[in-house]
């Protein structure tokens, strides 16, 4: 029988600390190693503990939630899962939390501890076991390499993304070195939908092309990044001006929303191989499928590489599918994305007869 994962839990609430660890104890998977109420006390504890997860507050006393992640992952990289209460405030500071490396969050309830997380029991249990399978390494420094291309992008052509765990830093890796001009892009990243005002401001303020959450009805233009909102579906339509997003609700069949999937196979019906997609780090496998149906339509079809990758799980599976015509780590991206749009000679676009 497989030995239980081994779980810290760091929070300066001791009602937080106590509840969690009930929660967590009553799988047999998990064995809730220690917990801690400050970020000193945890980082003995890692040293004598060894935990497989850590569970992580934000706001702590004697030193913050962030700055304490910061240094783990540069000295011993281990699967952070942020767990804090929701304010404008935490949800920005989530929201870098992510970015920097941890691999998940739960927003503790506003009411009593007590109640509001033991209704959040099965999720919680759910996340810290799936972070056990994350391989976490320190987020590469990645360089700001802007591409200077002053040439005019099609606006007949758009680019589509999904991503997941640890998207956050690889979207703002790519949209802050494409060229202010390129042609439209279309985000589906897996997080809540109260979290994506903070997603969206952090990516604005580095991004060299406008970014917003999507609206119904919002056309897609060169330089512009729609963020598809959450919980709905974003779907590619085209009419007679050009391409343009809807908003619909999510079914309680999928399994995500926003779903990379519905959006790239949505795309796949409107646009063909007049898109680009790019599939970004990610646990599980949604955005494969799709990614599949828009090669199958004549699209041009990235996905991020294993060392690049957070989590190598979606750009694996659409690898594993032949899906993805390209390849490559997080550095290339950028570049790849800007010399097939402005290619005119490629074969996906001048006479090749695909199958959708």
């Amino acid at each position: 029988m497989p030995q239980p994962k081994k779980v810290l839990i760091v929070d300066d609430s001791k009602v937080v600390r106590y509840v969690l660890t009930d929660i967590l104890s009553r799988d047999k998977a998990i064995e809730v190693v220690g917990t801690a109420s400050d970020p000193y006390e945890a980082t003995d504890k890692i040293l004598t503990l060894n935990p497989d997860v850590i569970t992580l507050d934000v706001e702590m006393p004697r030193m913050n939630g962030i700055d304490f992640l910061k240094r783990l992952l540069q000295h011993k990289p281990l699967p952070v899962i942020m767990i804090s209460s929701y304010t404008k405030q935490n949800s920005d500071l989530t929201i870098e939390a992510l970015a920097i490396g941890a691999v998940d969050f739960i927003a503790k309830p506003s009411e009593d501890p007590n109640t509001g997380l033991k209704k959040l029991s099965k999720e919680i249990i759910t996340k810290v076991k799936e972070a056990t399978y994350y391989k976490v390494k320190a987020v590469p420094a990645l360089s700001s390499n802007q591409l200077d291309y002053h040439a005019t992008f099609p606006k007949d052509r758009f680019i589509v993304i999904g991503a997941s765990t640890g998207g956050i830093q690889a979207l703002q890796h790519i949209l802050q070195n494409v060229p202010p001009t390129i042609s439209g892009i279309i985000i589906a990243q897996h997080i809540p939908g109260k979290y994506i005002p903070s997603l969206t401001e952090r990516l604005n303020k580095t991004a060299t092309v406008q970014v917003k959450e999507a609206k119904h009805n919002d056309r897609v233009r060169p330089g512009l990044a729609l963020i598809a909102p959450a919980p709905r579906q974003l779907h590619i339509k085209k009419d007679a001006g050009g391409y343009f997003v809807t908003i619909e609700k999510a079914i309680s069949a999928d399994l995500y929303a926003p779903s990379i999937d519905i959006l790239f196979s949505s795309t796949a019906v409107s646009a063909g191989k007049k898109a680009i997609a790019v599939l970004l780090t990610g646990m599980g496998r949604d955005g494969a499928q799709g990614m599949l149906t828009l090669k199958r339509c004549g699209a041009h079809t990235i996905a991020q590489d294993r060392e690049s990758s957070v989590v190598f799980g979606m750009p694996k599976t659409a690898i594993e599918l032949n899906a993805a015509i390209e390849v490559m780590s997080l550095e290339e991206i950028p570049k790849a994305i800007v010399l097939n749009l402005l290619s005119t000679n490629s074969e996906e676009l001048n006479g090749k007869n695909f199958t959708c």
